[in-house]
């Protein structure tokens, strides 16, 4: 199954409703679970669905954002990866994520970016500051994906840098 967890607010600074919660509610995803919330952090949002999911049973919670995306393929690498290394750690970060500016074709450098982002981690863990987590016991993932944080119109890259977790890295 999967799992969308929403803010009803941004969590930092105060923009317009984008109507995300509607869209995702009124699609009819069928198996997804949606969880909406007021979080004040990326992590506080993260760690509300990883205690859902594990209150309901689940082991290991893959994170995607919403300006992410991954190939089919590289999702299997990464479920694989987690067979593998799941007695082992508690968490499987990923060295290869491509990072994008404005087009799909103008990625940012350098490519790959070196944010290693915990991609899949163990229910029964949280984040401590946006995808990342002290204290666990991390393995690497081959699998590369895209973050299209940046594929966005002027305004749309303003409003991300205000409510993102990172805002006070941007002058």
């Amino acid at each position: 199954p999967h799992f969308i967890v929403c803010a009803k607010t941004s969590w930092h600074g105060k923009l317009k409703d984008d109507t995300t919660i509607t869209k995702i509610l009124s699609y009819g995803y069928g198996a997804v679970n949606t969880i909406v919330g007021d979080y004040t952090s990326d992590a506080a949002q993260r760690n509300a669905g990883l205690r859902y999911m594990a209150r309901n049973g689940f082991d290991w919670a893959i994170i995607v954002d919403t300006d992410e995306f991954w190939e089919r393929e590289k999702i299997n690498i990464l479920l694989q990866d987690i067979k593998k290394y799941s007695a082992y750690v508690d968490a499987i970060s990923a060295p290869n994520m491509h990072v994008y500016w404005k087009t799909w074709e103008d990625r940012i450098w350098p490519d790959p970016q070196p944010d290693n982002p915990i991609v899949a981690i163990k229910t029964n863990k949280e984040f401590t500051w946006s995808r990342l987590s002290e204290g666990t016991q991390r393995a690497q993932t081959e699998a590369d994906f895209h973050h299209l944080s940046y594929v966005r119109t002027d305004e749309e890259v303003r409003e991300k840098m205000i409510i993102s977790e990172h805002s006070h890295e941007f002058v």
